[in-house]
């Protein structure tokens, strides 16, 4: 007996108020969930990379996959200044 399994795609949009929807092959919406509840002034931040994983690889009984998502944002008076060099 072989066993046939489903394989069904996803798109996971992450949004730049930290929000991340999961969408099915038909663009409906399955759910969405705020990753980081941003309080302060977006302008005060800037997002330096973003990434994600997505797995079909269950973390607790029930789940259909894992998504994980990192990303590093850096304080916009951080930022490195651009500096002119002149070459002789």
């Amino acid at each position: 007996m072989v066993n046939c399994y489903l394989c069904i795609q996803v798109i996971i949009v992450l949004y730049d108020d930290w929000t991340v929807n999961c969408y099915d092959s038909h663009l409906q919406l399955l759910w969405s969930q705020v990753l980081l509840n941003v309080n302060h002034p977006r302008r005060q931040y800037s997002v330096r990379t973003a990434g994600m994983l997505i797995s079909p690889h269950t973390l607790a009984l029930g789940d259909n996959g894992t998504v994980i998502v990192a990303a590093s944002f850096v304080h916009t008076d951080h930022n490195i200044q651009r500096f002119d060099i002149q070459l002789f």
